[in-house]
């Protein structure tokens, strides 16, 4: 990074590919079909838990009703170019 905050900023990453590599075929078969809901509400919503935090972070975080919304996408993806396929999905 070239400008970093005193506080926060942390950002957590898995091999998503790598996980579902390590799946046996059994539980890739049940998992290919699915489709996960994603949506900001947890941490960004009018409700959310950055909405109850105010001035512990170095940078601002704006809470939206836009972050309310939702939306499904493949719970397993494949890569346009490698044909790999990896899991798509986070905790939020």
């Amino acid at each position: 990074a070239k400008v970093v905050p005193p506080v926060g900023g942390d950002t957590l990453y898995a091999d998503g590919r790598r996980a579902w590599d390590a799946l046996s075929p059994t539980m890739q078969a049940v998992l290919a079909p699915l489709r996960a809901v994603h949506s900001a509400t947890r941490p960004y919503g009018p409700e959310g838990f950055y909405a109850k935090e105010s001035g512990r972070r170095g940078m601002t975080i704006r809470v939206s009703p836009e972050a309310d919304k939702t939306f499904s996408h493949p719970l397993v993806r494949t890569h346009p170019v490698t044909g790999r396929k990896a899991l798509f999905v986070n905790p939020v």
